[in-house]
C-alpha cells in the first residue's frame, strides 16, 4: 500500500479529487486516512465517517489527534500525537485504539501509521489505517477474565492446601500424643503379662497362666486396634499391607464365640454362631484384619442391642464367604446409613447421645473389607434392627503369608543349586547360610565362604532358607532381598520375631538402591549387588565378629550376654520403669532407674560404669532427644550405647532418635524378643 501511495501525485489530494480513490479504499479497509507530515487531516474513507457521524469537510484541516472521533483519554491522544511524530520521521507504528461512534458507543480499531515518500525520497504524507477489532478484544478480555479467575482460583486453592497441611500437621501431632497416652500403660501390661505367661519360677498354676495369656492377648489385639486407628490415613491411601494366611473358619467362630458371649449375657441378651454346611474348612485372608472387620461389627451390633440379641451366619457359594451380623437393636434411618461409614461419624451424633465410642469402627471395618477385596453392605430398619453382611472372596489363589508357613511347619529343605556342604558339616566350623536366587552371585558367596574356612550352605528362595535354618545350626546368614515369592524382607522378619533366630546375624545385599535402613528390621548391615570381591570379604568379616558375640551355642539362657551389665533406664512413668525392671532383673542385669532427663544426666555424671542407656522420649521439662545429644557431648559417655524407647511411633521418629545420638530405637509397647536383640547387637 505504500508503494502504490507513494506513487500518486501530490495534487491529487490537493484538489479533493479523489472518489476512486475514496471508493478503492472503502473496499479495502475498514479506515483508511491521509495527513500531511505535520498530522494535518488531508482525506478520511467514508466508512469511519459514516460511522462517527462527521463529513470529510468538518475533518480536514485539523490535527489527525484532535478529531473528535477518538476516545477522549489524554494518554489515548497523546499516543497519537507521538504516533504522528515517530512517522513523520520515516517509523511504522502499530496500536489498538477506541474509536468513538455516532451513538457515543467506542468501537476497538488496530491501527498502525505509514509514512508516505515525495520523489525526492522525503516524508510528505502520513496514512493511518485500522481495522475493526471487537471480537479479537472480546475474546482477549474473555482470557484474561479467565485468567483472573484462574488465578483467584488457584490462589484459594493454595490456601486450602495450606490449610489442609496445617490441618494434617495437628493431627499428627494429636495421634502422636494420644498414641503415647495409650501405649504407655499398655506397655506395663505387655511386659509385665508376658513375664506370667513365662511363669519361669513355675508358682503360677495353669489357670493363672491360662488367665494371664488372656491379658496378654487382649493387650496385643488393644496394640493392634491403636495402631489401625494411628494409620487409618495410610489405610484409606492403600497403603496398609495385607499378610494372606489359612484361616481355619470354625477356629474363627470359636474366637469370636468366646470373645463376645460373656458380654452379651452381661447385657441379658443372645449372641449366636449359625455356620450353614456350605462353608469350606478354611479360607485364605489376613486373619487379623477379617476378626478385626467381625469384631467391630458384632461389638457395634451388642451396643446398639438393649432386648432380644445378636446373630452372627456364615454362608458360601463357591467363590465367596458370607458374614452376616444380625441384631434387634435401635436400627439406622434410612438417611443415615450412607454416613455410618465415614470416620468419626455415628447414625446419632449428638451431644445427648446413649451410646459412646469414637465412631471409628464401621470406618475401619469398612476399609479393611476392601483391602481385603471384600465389601460391607447393610439393611436397616429404625426400632427394628439392621444386617451387616460382610461378603469376602475364599481366596483359593491367594499366596499364603510368611508367617503362616513358618508355623504351619509346612516348610521342606530343598536341594542345593550346586553341592554345598549340607552333607559334611562339621562342629569345629562356623556354617554361613546363603540365601540368593542368582546362581552365579550364590556360587561367588558359596566359594568364598569356603576359601576363608566357613562351611556354607545355599537355598535360592526364602522358605527354603527357613528350612535350613531349622534343620541345622546357622551362624549367619547372607540375604538376597528380591527373591522369588517371599522377599528377604518377609525373611528377616520372621527371623527376628522368633526367640531360636533373632540370635542369628544376617546381612541384606540387593540390586535396589532404595531399600531403606534394614538395621532398623535387625539387619546386621546392609550392600548393593553388584558385590566386589573386597565387599564380600567385608561382609564375611562383620558377620563372623557378629556371630562371635552370640552365645555359640545358644543355650537354654539366650540372654546371658546381657547378664551383669549395668543399665540406666530413663522414664518418667513409674509403670513403665517397674515393668521394665522386672523384665531386666530376669537377665540378672544391675538396673538404675532415673525419673527425668534431668536425673539421668545428674546420675550418668556421678557413676561411672553404666553398659547401656535405655532412653524414654516424651519426658516433661526435657525430653529424651535432648539428654541423648546432651549425653553425646560428655567424653564419659559419648560412646555408650543408648537405646531410644518411644510411643509415638509416627513417622520420623526413627531418624529423630538416631540424629540425636541414639544406638538405636525400639517402639513401644515394647516387643520382649525385638528389645533383647537390639541390647545384645550393643555388645
Amino acid at each position: 500500500m505504500q508503494k502504490g501511495i507513494s506513487t500518486i501525485d501530490n495534487k491529487f489530494f490537493e484538489a479533493n479529487d479523489s472518489e476512486f480513490f475514496e471508493a478503492l479504499l472503502d473496499d479495502m479497509i475498514t479506515f483508511v486516512a491521509v495527513l500531511d507530515k505535520s498530522g494535518t487531516i488531508l482525506f478520511v474513507n467514508n466508512t469511519p465517517l459514516k460511522a462517527v457521524g462527521v463529513s470529510l469537510a468538518e475533518l480536514q484541516g485539523k490535527k489527525f489527534w484532535d478529531a473528535a472521533w477518538w476516545e477522549y483519554e489524554t494518554e489515548a491522544i497523546e499516543r497519537i500525537r507521538q504516533d504522528c511524530q515517530e512517522c513523520a520521521n520515516g517509523q511504522n507504528t502499530l496500536h489498538d485504539i477506541k474509536l468513538k461512534t455516532a451513538d457515543g458507543s467506542l468501537v476497538w480499531i488496530e491501527y498502525s501509521m505509514h509514512p508516505i515518500y515525495g520523489e525526492e525520497g522525503e516524508v510528505k504524507y502520513l496514512v493511518p489505517e485500522g481495522r475493526v477489532i471487537e471480537d479479537r478484544k472480546r475474546a482477549e478480555y474473555q482470557m484474561i477474565e479467565m485468567n483472573e479467575t484462574l488465578k483467584s482460583t488457584n490462589e484459594k486453592l493454595e490456601n486450602k492446601a495450606l490449610e489442609l497441611e496445617k490441618t494434617s500437621k495437628y493431627k499428627s501431632e494429636f495421634l502422636a500424643n494420644m498414641s503415647h497416652e495409650l501405649r504407655t500403660p499398655l506397655n506395663s501390661l505387655l511386659i509385665l503379662s508376658g513375664l506370667l505367661v513365662e511363669n519361669e519360677e513355675a508358682n503360677l498354676s495353669e489357670d493363672e497362666v491360662d488367665s494371664a495369656k488372656v491379658i496378654y492377648e487382649s493387650g496385643k489385639h488393644l496394640l493392634a486396634l491403636i495402631n489401625d486407628i494411628l494409620d487409618i490415613s495410610k489405610i484409606e491411601a492403600g497403603q496398609s499391607l495385607v499378610s494372606n494366611e489359612e484361616i481355619s473358619i470354625d477356629e474363627l467362630s470359636q474366637m469370636m464365640n468366646k470373645r463376645f458371649v460373656h458380654m452379651a449375657a452381661d447385657k441379658n441378651i443372645s449372641f449366636d454362631i449359625e455356620q450353614n454346611s456350605r462353608v469350606p474348612k478354611v479360607m485364605i485372608s489376613d486373619k487379623t484384619k477379617l476378626f478385626q472387620i467381625l469384631t467391630n461389627l458384632v461389638s457395634n451390633a451388642l451396643k446398639f442391642t438393649a432386648e432380644g440379641g445378636v446373630r452372627l451366619t456364615l454362608n458360601a457359594d463357591e467363590n465367596k464367604i458370607f458374614f452376616k451380623v444380625i441384631d434387634t437393636g435401635v436400627g439406622i434411618a434410612t438417611e443415615k446409613l450412607e454416613s455410618i461409614f465415614e470416620a468419626f461419624k455415628q447414625a446419632d451424633g449428638t451431644t445427648t447421645r446413649n451410646y459412646g465410642g469414637t465412631g471409628l469402627g464401621l470406618s475401619i471395618a469398612q476399609s479393611f473389607a476392601s483391602l481385603l477385596e471384600g465389601e460391607i453392605s447393610v439393611d436397616s430398619e429404625t426400632n427394628k434392627g439392621s444386617t451387616f453382611t460382610l461378603e469376602m472372596p475364599l481366596g483359593k489363589d491367594k499366596k499364603i503369608s510368611i508367617e503362616h508357613i513358618v508355623q504351619s511347619a509346612s516348610l521342606k529343605v530343598c536341594a542345593a543349586p550346586f553341592d554345598d556342604d549340607r552333607e559334611n558339616l562339621s562342629e569345629e566350623k562356623k556354617t554361613f547360610l546363603v540365601i540368593e536366587d542368582d546362581i552365579k552371585c550364590a556360587k561367588t558367596l558359596y566359594d568364598t565362604c569356603r576359601e576363608k574356612d566357613y562351611q556354607a550352605l545355599v537355598a535360592i528362595d526364602g522358605e527354603s532358607g527357613l528350612a535350613l535354618i531349622k534343620k541345622y545350626k546357622i551362624d549367619a546368614i547372607i540375604l538376597d532381598y528380591m527373591l522369588p515369592g517371599h522377599d528377604g524382607g518377609d525373611i528377616l522378619s520372621v527371623l527376628k520375631k522368633d526367640m531360636d533366630t533373632n540370635h542369628i546375624p544376617v546381612y541384606i545385599i540387593s540390586v535396589l538402591d532404595s531399600l531403606g535402613d534394614m538395621k532398623s528390621f535387625g539387619a546386621l548391615g546392609q550392600m548393593q549387588k553388584p558385590l566386589k570381591e573386597k565387599d564380600i570379604l567385608n561382609i564375611l568379616q562383620e558377620l563372623d565378629n557378629a556371630s562371635q558375640r552370640q552365645d555359640a551355642r545358644h543355650t537354654e539362657n539366650k540372654r546371658s550376654v546381657l547378664e551383669g551389665k549395668k543399665v540406666l533406664v530413663v522414664d518418667d512413668d513409674m509403670r513403665n520403669t517397674y515393668s521394665l525392671s522386672k523384665l531386666l532383673s530376669n537377665k540378672k542385669m544391675k538396673i538404675e532407674i532415673a525419673s527425668s532427663g534431668k536425673r539421668a544426666l545428674k546420675m550418668l555424671d556421678e557413676i561411672d560404669d553404666f553398659d547401656i542407656v535405655l532412653m524414654d522420649i516424651m519426658m516433661p521439662e526435657m525430653d529424651g532427644y535432648e539428654v541423648i545429644k546432651r549425653l553425646r557431648k560428655h567424653s564419659k559417655y559419648s560412646k555408650v550405647p543408648v537405646l531410644a524407647l518411644t510411643a509415638n511411633a509416627m513417622q520420623g521418629d526413627q531418624e529423630k532418635c538416631l540424629e540425636a545420638g541414639a544406638n538405636d530405637y525400639v517402639s513401644k509397647p515394647v516387643d520382649i524378643g525385638i528389645l533383647f536383640t537390639a541390647m545384645e547387637k550393643q555388645f
